[in-house]
């Protein structure tokens, strides 16, 4: 059988060549034949199957074979120098510990909870353990931003050094204040908030301001501040609307002046936006018409409190029969009211105050004769001036 034009040779001696057209010239088809030929490939098999050895590397190529180190060894990692371990001791024995920085807790305080380290041996981590036993002391008792370290020292000697890093307030910083003075708030949390911080007192400042009648609510976060053991407490606060008014009907008045009394009053509880109060208030009856005026004004971040009033009332008996003696008093009233808390918790309230009154009133009949009275001259005038001294204890 003939074989096809592509087909050459004998057995496992054929190869496959192109299937050229007679046009193209002897020259192009053993070019081609070079190329496809299988025994002109270095490291390919001959047709009796042997290996050909591929020819030798080039001058250049010997150069770099020579240069370059094996890629086991370009891949493998350099080794580490290693650095002598300094020498510390399994075990010291303490005698004492000394404590600088410490306001809060006495010498004593701090020595008795690390009194189970001492006149014993102990490993480092037992030293780090009574580091960590006067921290606890200051956390457990509300200082939460305070802890204490071991500085850097020789601990060969017997005693060792504990230092203490009481935190405290960087800065109060007030928010959401638009009438009211944000010194108000801030002076009243400053009080709570001495170095070292104590977070329970700091607690106890906010429920409290929460019971202000000034603010509706306000919420507070404690961050770190801007230097090491310094933290910065925000505070947010809405404030509540401090204008009231009242009406005022009762029958609180002496039948003889009318007993029936309507009357209307208005108060402003932050007048200038220091907490001060303003308090107007009108009441009349058939026989009588009376204004009274109160001014309060905060004097401390301990809520004591200065308060001026003064009053002014006239009247007249309407009632049968007495009308007929055309009876007529004019009265009038100046306080002057201190008082100030002692104790104060989100619960109680103990307070004193000191009041200084001055009372003086005229009373006439038939239009100008001093209605005898106890107390009165006899133009009908009294005058009474008195200090009175209160306390107070509430209870919420």
């Amino acid at each position: 059988m003939q074989k096809p034009p592509w087909e050459q040779g004998v057995g496992k001696h054929r190869k496959i060549v192109p299937y050229l057209p007679d046009k193209f010239s002897s020259q192009v088809k053993q070019a081609i034949d070079s190329v496809i030929d299988l025994t002109k490939i270095p490291n390919s098999s001959r047709p009796d199957g042997s290996q050909i050895t591929p020819p030798p590397l080039s001058a250049p190529e010997l150069l770099w074979s020579q240069l370059l180190p094996p890629p086991e060894e370009l891949l493998e990692p350099p080794a580490t120098p290693e650095v002598p371990s300094p020498s510390i001791q399994e075990t010291i024995t303490v005698d004492k510990f000394e404590f600088t920085g410490n306001t809060a807790f006495s010498e004593q305080e701090l020595a008795t909870v690390t009194e189970p380290f001492t006149n014993r041996p102990i490993t480092f981590a037992e030293l780090l353990s009574a580091r960590t036993a006067v921290t606890k002391l200051y956390t457990d008792n509300g200082y939460l931003t305070s802890g204490a370290f071991i500085p850097p020292q020789s601990l060969d000697g017997g005693s060792v050094t504990i230092a203490i890093l009481e935190g405290g307030l960087d800065e109060i910083e007030v928010n959401g204040t638009k009438r009211l003075n944000s010194g108000y708030v801030r002076s009243r949390l400053e009080i709570a908030t001495g170095k070292p911080l104590n977070v329970q007192h700091l607690l106890d400042a906010l429920r409290l301001l929460q019971l202000d009648p000034l603010i509706e609510n306000l919420s507070a976060e404690l961050s770190t501040g801007s230097g090491p053991g310094t933290s910065l407490l925000t505070v947010t606060l809405t404030e509540a609307n401090s204008w009231s008014s009242q009406i005022i009907a009762n029958n609180g008045r002496s039948p003889s002046v009318g007993s029936f009394r309507r009357g209307v009053s208005l108060r402003q509880a932050n007048l200038l936006g220091l907490g001060d109060g303003l308090s107007v208030s009108y009441t009349n009856t058939d026989g009588s018409d009376g204004i009274d005026l109160s001014y309060s004004l905060p004097i401390n971040p301990h809520n004591g409190k200065v308060t001026i009033s003064y009053g002014d009332t006239s009247s007249e008996v309407t009632e049968d029969p007495f009308n007929a003696l055309d009876i007529e008093s004019d009265s009038r009233y100046f306080d002057l009211t201190i008082r100030q808390p002692l104790v104060q918790t989100p619960t109680e309230e103990f307070a004193l105050g000191l009041t200084a009154s001055r009372r003086e009133s005229e009373t006439v009949f038939l239009e100008d004769l001093g209605f005898p009275s106890l107390g009165a001259d006899e133009d009908g005038r009294t005058r009474v001036s008195a200090v009175r001294f209160f306390q107070e204890w509430t209870k919420r």
